[in-house]
C-alpha cells in the first residue's frame, strides 16, 4: 500500500469518524423522555377534567332544582350555617350525599383516599420515567461506542 493509499484512507476514516461522532452527537442531544410522556399526559389530563366537569355542572343543576335542597339552602342561609352561593351549597349538598353525618364521613375518607391514590401515582410515574431515563442513556452511549469501534476499524486499530 503506498503512502498515497495510506492517507486517503486516513482521510475517510477520520471523515467517517467525525461524521459518526457528530451523529452521536446529535443522538445524545435529542431527549425525549420529557416531551412525549408530558404532553400525552397533559392531553388525556385535560379531555378527563373536561368530561368530569361536564358531568358535574349537570349535576349541580339538578340538585339546584330541587325544591327540598332551596329550602335547606335558605334555612342554613337564615340561621347563619353557610355563606356561600346555591351553586356552592348544591356542590357540598353532592359532595357530602345530602350533608348527612355519614356523608361527610364519606366524603372525608374519599378524599384521602384520592390523595394516597394520587401520591402513589405520582411515586409510580417518577420510577418509570427514571427507567426510561436510563435506558436512553444507555442506548445513546452504546450507539456512541459502535460509532467510536467503527472508526477504529476502518483506521486499522
Amino acid at each position: 500500500m503506498t503512502a498515497l493509499h495510506k492517507t486517503l484512507i486516513r482521510i475517510a476514516a477520520a471523515a467517517m469518524l467525525a461524521t459518526g461522532a457528530m451523529n452521536a452527537h446529535l443522538a445524545r442531544a435529542q431527549d425525549f423522555t420529557q416531551m412525549d410522556l408530558t404532553a400525552l399526559n397533559g392531553a388525556w389530563t385535560a379531555e378527563q377534567n373536561g368530561m368530569m366537569q361536564v358531568q358535574l355542572e349537570q349535576m349541580i343543576l339538578q340538585i339546584m332544582n330541587d325544591p327540598q335542597v332551596q329550602a335547606l339552602y335558605n334555612q342554613q342561609v337564615s340561621q347563619g350555617l353557610f355563606w356561600g352561593s346555591f351553586a356552592d351549597f348544591a356542590y357540598k349538598y353532592a359532595y357530602t350525599g345530602g350533608l348527612s353525618e355519614e356523608g361527610y364521613r364519606r366524603a372525608i375518607g374519599v378524599s384521602g383516599q384520592l390523595n394516597d391514590e394520587f401520591k402513589r401515582q405520582m411515586s409510580n410515574d417518577a420510577a418509570a420515567r427514571q427507567v426510561y431515563i436510563d435506558a436512553f442513556g444507555r442506548y445513546v452511549n452504546g450507539f456512541g461506542q459502535i460509532v467510536d469501534q467503527y472508526g477504529n476499524l476502518l483506521m486499522g486499530q
